[in-house]
């Protein structure tokens, strides 16, 4: 028998998205805009919540919540067709707090394992950075890992080094 999240009613997803060439074929901030303005459309149009997203040079990492867990894959096909990419996506049903807390931590570090950034909060196409108030962000990412109420402790697990 599956555990929910106790936060949860539903399960959340990560949804990792990876188009067929090295780099999207757009400057970053072009692809970083693109994707903001249509997540947040998506969030307008459809139960859907974010909790993580992270655009790297060629993939992205999403951690959300989508009420309809029959059609969250023609959910995110739809996302992919707006944005005009052949974007091939694998999306994980996380069944427990654990599973959501190492998708939590795995997303936000993408930059710092590539190399990009010394610590995750520094990576300029990455939620973490506006949910700190840092820079402004156009689609509502929510905080169930209470980076907001505790931003030192969340940080610290984020960055951890292990």
């Amino acid at each position: 028998m599956l555990r929910r999240l106790h936060t949860f009613e539903q399960y959340p997803l990560h949804v990792a998205g990876k188009c067929p060439w090295t780099v999207w074929p757009v400057s970053l901030e072009s692809a970083w805009e693109s994707f903001c303005s249509i997540i947040d459309r998506f969030q307008q149009e459809y139960p859907v919540q974010t909790h993580a997203f992270v655009m790297m040079s060629n993939h992205y990492h999403w951690l959300g919540i989508y009420d309809d867990i029959e059609t969250d894959k023609a959910l995110f096909e739809r996302l992919h067709a707006a944005l005009s990419l052949e974007i091939s996506a694998q999306l994980t049903t996380l069944d427990h707090i654990e599973a959501y807390r190492n998708s939590y931590r795995y997303i936000y570090r993408n930059p710092v394992e590539a190399g990009l950034v010394r610590s995750a909060q520094e990576y300029r196409y990455s939620t973490l950075p506006h949910i700190l108030g840092q820079a402004p962000l156009n689609f509502l990412c929510l905080d169930y890992m209470s980076l907001i109420r505790d931003p030192r402790k969340t940080l610290e697990f984020i960055n951890r080094n292990e």
